[in-house]
């Protein structure tokens, strides 16, 4: 579902622009993806930021503890009162913020915007699960 999801979305990005690259971007937009704080990119200082919120959020919030018990025993997790749909939803959407901020650093660092742009990145994050460890079982991914 992914896979064909991704596909839709570059068919999708491709009438929308026509396949063609969107350029001529702002000297404001682009700094986030090429400019510099000091020495540090300014890429590796919103990376540091998201790293820092997200470890907050799953370390010291009661949600995180809830990422981590649905991702443990999701039975287990419904058992004790938390509703994993709730949990997987909203981390899914934690996700596909993040992905969209991706998004963005990566246009402001080519600075234009390709329709292309990410052509087979999905397949380097399949390979990294799969080399990470987790299970391709059709009922979801499990550690070996």
């Amino acid at each position: 579902m992914t896979l064909a999801l991704t596909e839709a979305a570059r068919g999708g990005a491709v009438i929308v622009t026509g396949g063609n690259t969107i350029s001529g971007l702002t000297k404001s937009f682009t700094f986030l993806g090429q400019g510099y704080v000091g020495p540090i990119p300014m890429a590796v200082v919103i990376l540091a930021i998201a790293f820092a919120i997200m470890w907050v959020v799953l370390n010291k919030t009661p949600y995180g503890r809830y990422i981590y018990a649905v991702g443990g025993n999701k039975k287990a997790a419904e058992a004790s009162g938390i509703n994993p749909n709730k949990v997987i939803f909203k981390a899914y959407l934690i996700d596909g913020i993040l992905t969209g901020i991706a998004g963005v650093l990566l246009m402001a660092r080519l600075n234009s915007g390709v329709p292309g742009a990410g052509v087979s990145y999905e397949m380097d994050a399949i390979t990294a699960v799969v080399v990470g460890g987790t299970s391709m079982e059709l009922r979801g991914g499990r550690l070996r």
